[in-house]
């Protein structure tokens, strides 16, 4: 397994950083009306940043299916946090959103490892067989 990124790989890697910033930013922020402080933006960098070199990570390797699912998992999380923060649910609204946000994507690459793996090891099982029925 080699790791190889080009010009557009790190792009939208960083295009994905800054997406889950602003959305950040403006789910909190706006959503929740509260007031933006400078560990509040630190955090939300910092987790923007891991989204992005999760991103970047995963299509280095090559793992379309866990990257796939991974995005699916983050545009679900957000989904989930800005649902969550407009529904309110009598101030667990807040730690509902969050959480979501956080758990979608872990859910996201879990199942993408699991079903990555059954590819793998069934394109490993189909070779191995075609190398026995040759001989």
């Amino acid at each position: 397994m080699t790791f190889k990124l080009n010009k557009n790989q790190l792009l939208r890697g960083f295009g994905l950083s800054i997406a889950s910033f602003l959305l950040l930013v403006v789910g909190i922020g706006a959503l929740l009306e509260f007031s933006i402080q400078l560990q509040n933006l630190a955090v939300y960098f910092v987790f923007s940043l891991l989204m992005g070199i999760i991103y970047l990570l995963l299509s280095g390797y090559q793992l379309t299916i866990v990257l796939f699912l991974f995005l699916t998992g983050l545009l679900v999380g957000f989904i989930e946090m800005f649902r969550a923060f407009w529904q309110g649910i009598e101030g667990w609204g807040e730690i509902i959103g969050i959480l979501a946000l956080l758990i979608w994507p872990i859910v996201g690459i879990l199942l993408g490892l699991i079903i990555q793996l059954g590819v793998f090891l069934y394109h490993t099982y189909q070779k191995k067989k075609n190398r026995n029925t040759k001989l």
